[in-house]
């Protein structure tokens, strides 16, 4: 399958930017079901292979990375269960919402509440 049928031009043109570029804010934009989230979230698993790789080459044995939403529901719906759905990823949580991937401990926050 090509990135021309996996993403629309759009998606591939801040996927090229997203790739390209380092330590820099994203936010995406669009009418609903335009393809946002689904190009987060593979950007998501792009940015901890990054993580992965640099941190190797740093000599650092366990990365974190903080990935929040407003609230554990929400990055649960958005994010997880779509990559369980589309990749079979399956995540490990630890008793501090935390769980690893390639090498990478995510940790989850929320942070809809003011406290």
């Amino acid at each position: 399958m090509s990135i021309n049928q996996l993403y629309s031009p759009k998606q591939q043109s801040v996927l090229k930017f997203a790739m390209n570029n380092d330590y820099f804010m994203l936010i995406n934009h669009g009418a609903k079901r335009s393809g946002k989230t689904v190009l987060d979230n593979d950007l998501f698993l792009y940015e901890l292979l990054r993580v992965r790789r640099i941190t190797e080459a740093l000599g650092v044995a366990l990365p974190q990375y903080i990935l929040a939403g407003s609230d554990l529901g929400a990055i649960n719906r958005n994010i997880l269960n779509e990559l369980t759905n589309k990749y079979g990823l399956e995540f490990q949580f630890d008793r501090f919402n935390r769980f690893k991937l390639f090498g990478v401990q995510v940790c989850c926050f929320g942070h809809s509440k003011i406290n």
